[in-house]
């Protein structure tokens, strides 16, 4: 007649397996916690550049200002991690745009904004690109955050091009869409001059 086997007997006879799994699963969590931490450290070095760089910028708005803002915007941005990284890449080219390299200003931002797609900053980015195909992609998705202001940029980019027509159905579908935005009273100021 065969013994009957217990826990304590199965424990017994798989001792070593059970011990490699628990040290296993205390070293997966240990390394997680490592990198977790290491990441944490790196975002906020990453924020710590992105708030200078601010600072800088904001003080003086001197050439020399701007220059070293932009320095601290890229060692943010080269830290990669934390959002601090991806936006330093937008003010990288707002001062570009301020300091007289529009397009390459320009094309850096809307590089850059495909890192921060669906945030709430995208619609107040959008206007820095002066690209008409990166708002129409934008207005094209569901319910876009801040479709009123987005028409009216696009509406003032139109305007700017010289496109009165394609200005004035803009800010139309702004004051149908939006009549109570503040958007749509600016809306109806331009299209009084536009007539």
């Amino acid at each position: 007649m065969a013994e009957e086997r217990d826990w304590a007997d199965v424990i017994y006879e798989n001792r070593k397996a059970i011990v490699a799994a628990v040290i296993g699963i205390v070293v997966a969590v240990v390394l997680f916690g490592l990198f977790k931490h290491m990441r944490t450290k790196k975002a906020e070095e990453a924020a710590y550049y992105f708030s200078k760089g601010l600072e800088v910028m904001f003080s003086s708005g001197k050439e020399k200002d701007l220059k070293s803002a932009l320095e601290y915007f890229r060692k943010a941005e080269k830290v990669g991690v934390g959002k601090e990284a991806k936006l330093a890449k937008i003010m990288e080219g707002r001062i570009l745009i301020e300091m007289g390299k529009e397009e390459e200003g320009r094309a850096l931002i809307k590089k850059a904004l495909s890192g921060i797609k669906g945030s709430y900053l995208e619609p107040v980015l959008l206007s820095d690109t002066m690209d008409e195909a990166v708002f129409k992609e934008y207005l094209s998705r569901d319910n876009p955050f801040l479709e009123d202001y987005v028409r009216f940029q696009l509406a003032m980019l139109y305007l700017n091009q010289g496109k009165k027509e394609e200005a004035k159905k803009e800010l139309l579908t702004l004051k149908g869409k939006f009549p109570s935005s503040p958007f749509s009273r600016d809306a109806e100021r331009i299209l009084e001059v536009l007539r």
